[in-house]
């Protein structure tokens, strides 16, 4: 049958058509890939049966958080690297200048004994000193300020009349409380003195709001350094170091603290253990009424007279003065010192300061009768040796009645 124009074109028009579509249900007919399990995922995509049912469910939660505490820890390592370290607590009286480089080669080289022999001799007293300053709001460096002073020697004297481990002048300690007469100096005593000494370094740096001229004050005085500070219009203790405007003694007294505070702290130089202190921690101050001398002391007390009297510094005449004072005794001998103490006839301990000045009319056996004690003892105290030589004003000690 012959086809007319018309319907040719149609038929010419529908095969791509039916090609098309025989290709559409051919690709709809082919088989799908099945999509991985999460634990074919977990071993790399492989579906085999086997292996699926070798893994339990809690074996993969466990894998799962292994994965994310390696996440986590990579986060944290990554933080800390980004986070700036916190630098260690500057020191508040550090400072680079030649004058500290030159005390740190002499204290390390030419007097290299210096610092450790003086530091040896301050291991009883370090702790406390560091309390007391740390209480007191002073840094913790100046506790080496004792071995620029007076090298941890608590019976240090200056030629200028300044005394004990912090070189105290006379007026200065009475002014920060310290007992100072014929009798008591308590500059001499490192307790009493270092709690003098805080209070006067913490109203020094009040003052000029600066540790290194609140030093350079405690060395050469309050008043001249306020005065140089006004009138060369300097602002701070470098200035007047570098312009060369202060004594030479306290243009290094600063430095040479720095360089031993940086000695003492160095770990290659020996450390000083923290040993409590044998005049504060382990003690404790009862008081004497009686003028009695630090060897009866010692004796009521039951310990050696060398410990009672390093232990009494202040108590220059080797007794209690007149009026009585706080002794320092060993805390766990003061319940032996009290009993024997308080068992002594008073009538026996009224006798001044121990010290007798001869009348006329006076003779030894007379004295002794005086004070109660033998004249044996009394003459053995003090040398003499034909009691009819004895003359009118001659001071006379006396020893303890028992």
């Amino acid at each position: 049958m012959r086809m007319t124009g018309s319907h040719g074109n149609g038929a010419k028009h529908f095969a791509p058509l039916l090609l098309a579509a025989i290709c559409m249900v051919a690709v709809g007919c082919a088989p799908t890939k099945p999509r991985p399990s999460r634990t074919d995922v977990a071993y790399g995509g492989r579906s085999d049966s086997r292996r699926r049912a070798k893994i339990s469910p809690h074996a993969a939660r466990a894998a799962r958080d292994a994965l994310v505490q390696e996440a986590i820890a990579k986060r944290l390592r990554e933080h800390e690297a980004a986070e700036p370290q916190l630098a260690p607590k500057p020191s508040q009286i550090a400072a680079e200048h030649d004058r500290v480089d030159h005390f740190v080669r002499h204290y390390t080289e030419d007097d290299r004994w210096v610092v450790p022999q003086s530091l040896e001799r301050g291991r009883p007293y370090l702790p406390m000193i560091r309390t007391t300053l740390e209480a007191a709001g002073v840094p913790r460096e100046i506790a080496y300020l004792p071995v620029v002073e007076s090298r941890f020697t608590s019976y240090a004297r200056s030629g200028a009349g300044a005394a004990g481990l912090w070189q105290f002048m006379r007026s200065t300690g009475r002014r920060y409380g310290l007992r100072v007469d014929s009798c008591v100096d308590e500059r001499l005593d490192p307790v009493l003195s270092t709690r003098a000494a805080a209070k006067y370094l913490a109203r020094l740096y009040d003052h000029f709001n600066d540790w290194h001229l609140a030093l350079a004050a405690y060395n050469a005085g309050e008043g001249r350094i306020a005065r140089l500070m006004r009138k060369h219009d300097a602002e701070d203790y470098w200035e007047l170091v570098d312009r060369g405007l202060l004594p030479r003694e306290t243009a290094d007294f600063v430095p040479k603290l720095i360089a031993v505070a940086t000695i003492a702290k160095d770990p290659k130089q020996p450390r000083i253990a923290r040993v409590a202190s044998a005049a504060d921690d382990e003690t404790t101050r009862w008081p004497v009424q009686a003028p009695i001398s630090l060897k009866t002391v010692a004796k009521l007390a039951g310990v050696d007279r060398q410990a009672i009297e390093q232990l009494n510094p202040s108590l220059r005449c080797g007794r209690v003065p007149r009026g009585g004072y706080a002794v320092r005794l060993p805390r766990q001998q003061v319940a032996a010192f009290e009993n024997a103490y308080t068992s002594l006839d008073p009538q026996t301990l009224v006798y001044g300061d121990g010290v007798h000045r001869v009348r006329r009319g006076e003779s030894p056996a007379s004295i002794a009768r005086l004070y109660g004690i033998s004249v044996r003892d009394l003459m053995r105290e003090n040398d003499i040796r034909n009691p009819r030589r004895l003359r009118v004003n001659t001071r006379l000690r006396i020893p303890d009645p028992i």
